[in-house]
């Protein structure tokens, strides 16, 4: 049996991450998985949520982490429920991230004290609930695990700093921790009525395609009403949606398992990196990324990133002219709905500069090809036109054949 170890992390609060911790791990302990939940918040909502006094411990994460003398059996407390076990967290671990400053390889702490633990193979699953910052306790629970979930709330701002999260996940694959993978996103807090949701929902699929679980948690009261009376949703409201949506995650968690999702699609260009298909996009090139939405700006410079470090952002009309009146890019990819001014407008700026009259044009849209605006695009002289969601390794291979010098003008097809 090899115990899987998950880190639960977005940086931001509020999206459901200590709820997912909770619900998730009682879940799977009611499909017979041996759990172990890591609470790694000075918040304490985890230990809260199990109806524990948290003032009054006594030995918690924080003493294991910086006492020699504390073991793993000192701390570990038994839920109350059949499979699922808690190393809680008080407010005394807010002082821990200074004190593990001075601690040689404090990056590792956490992997030290549970290894021994682990390497027993007692838990078929480790989740690890961690605080709402990229900080040094973060670092650990990174460095510990082996798998990556990310909670994500379906509003408008859902991809804001995920590119930070991203990259960071990434240096400590590359330097830290080489099993390190991102294997779920959850899509959390989901208000089926509203079709904001589902919007954001096929967004995040596009740039995250097979990572991204089928199972979304929706909006349901009785998950805000658990931690209150100290237990979890199966225990408080077990025919609540709740309920149902958090066991259906963790049959999915259990069925996907991380080998198999190895074998997903990469969204990632590391693949491409190692081909010889990426012959035109390379360190030197120069890419203005120009959309209204701050998150997927994050997203496609993390994408670029393998390949270039130049890679510009614009939110509207307004910024990317000011980037264009430089004169320094080799390519521009932008979306065709900005505010004020559209993506059709700026393409046509661009063409009517003497200077940028050749610059390659990529544009993204989020509706299907219509006549009216496919001809407008050959018009202008637009090289490509991408409809959402699109494939990112695809986007990668298409921005390479455009700035190959050899692409032939104006491919697109007019409609019959």
């Amino acid at each position: 049996m090899h115990t899987r170890i998950i880190a639960l992390v977005n940086q931001k609060g509020g999206v459901g991450k200590t709820t997912t911790a909770a619900n998730l791990g009682a879940c799977l302990a009611s499909l017979k998985q041996k759990t172990l939940l890591v609470d790694l918040d000075p918040q304490s909502n985890l230990s809260l949520h199990f109806g524990m006094k948290v003032h009054k411990i006594e030995k918690s994460i924080n003493e294991l982490l910086l006492d020699e003398n504390i073991k793993f059996k000192d701390v570990v407390v038994n839920t109350g429920i059949d499979n699922l076990e808690l190393i809680p967290a008080n407010i005394e671990l807010s002082s821990a991230e200074m004190e593990l400053v001075n601690v040689v390889g404090r990056e590792r702490v956490l992997k030290d004290v549970l290894d021994d633990i682990l390497k027993k193979n007692k838990y078929d699953f480790v989740i690890i609930d961690c605080s709402p910052s990229l900080g040094l306790l973060t670092l650990n629970a990174l460095t510990t695990a082996e798998e990556v979930f990310i909670p994500l709330q379906a509003e408008y701002f859902a991809l804001q700093g995920l590119g930070r999260l991203l990259k960071t996940v990434e240096l400590v694959k590359n330097r830290l921790n080489p099993e390190l993978e991102l294997t779920g996103i959850i899509p959390c807090m989901f208000d089926v009525r509203r079709s904001l949701s589902w919007e954001v929902l096929e967004k995040v699929r596009s740039f995250f395609r097979e990572s991204v679980f089928k199972t979304i948690i929706r909006v349901n009261v009785n998950l805000a009403e658990a931690p209150g009376y100290g237990q979890s949703i199966l225990t408080y409201a077990p025919g609540s949606h709740g309920a149902k949506d958090y066991l259906q995650l963790a049959k999915e968690v259990i069925r996907k398992g991380k080998r198999d999702l190895k074998t997903r699609e990469k969204t990632s260009a590391e693949k491409l990196v190692e081909s010889d298909k990426i012959k035109f996009l390379n360190k030197k090139t120069r890419i203005l990324v120009v959309d209204d939405e701050a998150g997927i700006c994050d997203l496609l410079k993390e994408c670029f990133s393998e390949f270039t470090s130049n890679v510009y952002i614009a939110n509207d009309f307004k910024q990317a002219v000011k980037h264009l009146k430089k004169g320094l890019l080799d390519i521009l990819i932008l979306d065709v709905s900005l505010p004020g001014k559209d993506g059709f407008d700026l393409a046509e700026w661009v063409k009517k500069q003497d200077y940028l009259m050749d610059l390659p044009i990529i544009m993204i849209t989020g509706v299907k090809k219509d006549r009216n605006s496919v001809v407008r695009a050959m018009e202008i002289g637009i090289d490509k036109y991408v409809i959402k969601p699109f494939n990112l390794k695809r986007l990668i291979i298409d921005v390479n054949n455009v700035l190959d010098p050899t692409y032939k003008k104006s491919k697109l097809k007019k409609p019959m």
